[in-house]
This record gives C-alpha cells, structure tokens and sequence, in this order.
C-alpha cells in the first residue's frame, strides 16, 4: 500500500499450488521408503516446490523493479514498516508467509540500491494503524475495520492512513541519519 492510495497485491502462489502439493506429497509418502519410485517422486515434489519459491522470487523482483523505476527523479526514499515476521508467523501461520512479504522485503531493499534509492524501515513499535494522518488521533481497530471515521471529518482507510502515517513517521529518521 502506498500513500497515494495505490496498491500492490501478492498473487500467493503457494495458494494456487497447495492442492497439487498436497498431491504430490501424499504420492510420495506412500512410496516405499528405498524404491526407485520414490526418489522419483521427491525430485518431482522438489521440483514444484522450488517452482513456487522461484515463482515468489520473480514477482518480488519485477514488483521491486517497477517501484523503484516509478521513483526514479523523485525523493529516492521509500518507507516501509520493520515488521515482526516471526511474531506474524505464529500468529497466522502459513497465511502470513503466503504473501511472502520477508521476500518482497529484502529484494526491494536490493534492488532499490541500484537507482539510487534508500529503503528507510521505521520503529517497529511505531503506532501505524488506526492514527489519523492529519490530527494524530489514536483510534483501536480490530482486524475487520477496513474504514474507520475520524474527528477531522474524513473517512479513512485502515491501509492508506497506515502508509501516510509511516510516510510522517520515517521523515523524522530521514533526518536523523542524515545529520
């Protein structure tokens, strides 16, 4: 989600393939354990796994690409939230790692090095969601408010206002590393 509004959605690949995993993992598991067969099994339950992983891979690598080459001439900063991946992880389980977010992450970190751009993560326990960009009001959310309304008058959208408010949050970082 950018401060614009605009969005960028994983297309979870492991999603679309966790059926024909599941498949080929049962197929292998009722091998006998030394046999010819199931060697050939595994290198086909390899395969598919490491298609998925390259499948994250590539998608984290152009989406990184394509932001970086939309800031080229522009402030050569991008903002991003250090999250708790593994606090995440028991939280949602596979879900959270589905995106594959800890890969977006590093290769947008990678890549923006080479147009010149600085990846600049804020506090972790930085107040992002449920805080009007405008006014500072601290609203609780639960994980189904989408859009919450604010003293200032506005609708607000739960991932818009989280990206103004790390946009606020990482000026004053900017700043502080460059002194």
């Amino acid at each position: 989600m950018f401060d614009d509004g605009s969005r960028i959605s994983s297309p979870e690949f492991l999603r679309r393939s966790i059926q024909e995993l599941r498949r080929v993992s049962r197929a292998h598991s009722r091998k006998q354990k030394g046999s010819g067969n199931r060697e050939q099994s595994r290198r086909q339950l390899v395969k598919l796994q490491e298609k998925v992983a390259n499948q994250r891979l590539d998608w984290a690598r152009k989406t990184a690409h394509a932001i970086c080459k939309s800031l080229e001439g522009a402030t050569g900063f991008i903002f991003i939230e250090d999250l708790n991946l593994q606090g995440m992880k028991k939280l949602w389980g596979r879900k959270g790692f589905r995106s594959c977010l800890w890969a977006f992450v590093s290769e947008l970190t990678r890549v923006s090095k080479s147009y010149d751009i600085e990846v600049i993560k804020i506090g972790r326990f930085e107040k992002s969601t449920g805080v009007c960009s405008e006014t500072g009001l601290i609203i609780d959310l639960t994980l189904a408010d989408r859009n919450w309304n604010c003293d200032c008058g506005h609708m607000h959208d739960r991932d818009t206002e989280s990206a103004k408010t790390i946009l606020k949050a990482g000026l004053p970082v900017l700043l502080g590393t460059m002194l």
